[in-house]
């Protein structure tokens, strides 16, 4: 398959590149992106007397979901699974990030086995997907933009609103967005029809999804940059496309599960 190369760094590749022991530079530690939703506040505790009962408050908060955080790559970068756009469950056994660009051919093609792998481990299985448009205009790795990535940087701001809107809509405009190649006008077209019009360009009127966009690209480049689809995994990582379900499989059974 030919390899599209994009810029010095920035590139939608076929050829697939495996990684062992990788060495990085700094770590993210459940880093929070600009626009996130923070864990809610505990509310201080009343003191009752001792020899009463008292009924829990009706209109009290509920506890905030306890962080998981999920480490890459070495133990090398360490993310909170409730804060990213994630496919599948938050408690899942088996997680690995996913970096990939909506308008690489290689990214839609290892879409494919990242199908097969979620039906076969099913609840099991959760991926924490961070789009990295190979677009200049949003991703100071790529030196100039090719035609098929010149709406990049604005499809994956419309997932990140898709998934801030309502996380459950996230999954299936992800997987809508991989069918084949989407406009950015079409990609805004269907996540209103998803989201609601009015909340989706709510949404797209703030800074949050850009911010989102901004923290993929430097986790990208702690990655080492270079091609994509890049899968991060807990003491390895694949740079491009994974084009067998099995073989996807079998990397995520050798990966081993992570940690509650």
């Amino acid at each position: 398959m030919k390899i599209s190369t994009l810029s010095r760094l920035g590139r939608c590749s076929a050829t697939v590149g495996v990684s062992f022991a990788l060495l990085w530079v700094g770590t993210i530690s459940s880093l929070n992106a600009g626009g996130a939703d923070p864990p809610a506040a505990k509310e201080p505790a009343t003191k009752t007397p001792a020899t009463k009962k008292t009924a829990k408050r009706s209109d009290a908060k509920p506890a905030a979901p306890k962080p998981r955080i999920i480490t890459v790559a070495g133990n090398q970068i360490s993310l909170n699974i409730r804060h990213w756009p994630l496919l599948g469950r938050s408690d899942a056994k088996y997680v690995f990030v996913e970096m990939f660009d909506y308008t690489c051919p290689y990214c839609r093609a290892t879409h494919q086995a990242v199908r097969g792998a979620i039906e076969h481990f099913g609840n099991d299985l959760a991926i924490i997907a961070l789009p990295v448009p190979l677009d200049a205009a949003c991703n100071r790795t790529v030196g100039s933009t090719t035609g098929e990535h010149a709406e990049a940087c604005e499809i994956a701001k419309t997932a990140v609103a898709v998934w801030r809107v309502n996380r459950k809509q996230f999954a299936p405009f992800h997987s809508w967005l991989f069918e084949q190649a989407r406009t950015a006008a079409e990609a805004r077209q269907h996540a209103a029809q998803l989201v609601g019009e009015k909340a989706l360009q709510d949404e797209l009127s703030l800074p949050h999804a850009a911010n989102y966009i901004a923290k993929h690209v430097e986790l990208y480049e702690r990655a080492g940059s270079g091609s994509l689809p890049k899968l991060l995994f807990l003491n390895s990582s694949v740079s491009g496309s994974v084009d067998s379900a099995n073989t996807l499989i079998e990397m995520i059974t050798r990966a081993g599960g992570a940690p509650q």
